[in-house]
């Protein structure tokens, strides 16, 4: 008999794919637009046979370490991430009109020297690129952090 997951995580649900991985997973640490709980994620992906799963919290890596243990703690592998805000191109002076809308761009981490890199992309973007509340990258930062070896990929 098969375990059901927290109710209020796949009520009226489908079943979920043998091998499927969530990966824009946004916590409640994601501020603006998240509510789920770490261990019920947790928790909902074992009842679920899912191999994986993954955060990617707007912005920050608040939630990464609880993430990391309750995942380990459930068997299931830990995927970290985060959706950053990329900077406007009018902003970043590449075309001269301001219909240039931001967009978002998830980014994954696939060892620990990218875990490094997407720390300080975004500690440098809330230091010297943030504006009302929100910190926008750049698409030279992440060059830069490729052209050092960075073993973070977008989404």
């Amino acid at each position: 008999m098969t375990r059901m997951p927290p109710e209020n995580l796949t009520a009226g649900a489908a079943p979920v794919a043998r091998g499927f991985v969530h990966l824009r997973l946004h916590t409640e640490f994601s501020v603006v637009d998240g509510t789920l709980r770490i261990d019920d994620a947790a928790a909902a992906a074992r009842a679920d046979g899912m191999p994986a799963l993954g955060i990617s919290d707007l912005n920050n890596l608040f939630g990464a370490v609880k993430f990391y243990k309750a995942c380990r703690a459930k068997g299931i592998k830990p995927v970290i991430g985060v959706d950053v805000w990329m900077e406007p191109l009018a902003q970043a002076g590449f075309v001269k009109c301001s219909d240039k809308a931001a967009s978002r761009l998830m980014l994954l981490v696939q060892d620990e020297r990218g875990w490094h890199h997407l720390s300080e992309l975004l500690a440098r973007a809330w230091v010297s690129n943030a504006q009302r509340t929100v910190a926008w990258v750049s698409e030279r930062a992440i060059a830069m952090n490729s052209r050092t070896g960075s073993h973070c990929s977008g989404a």
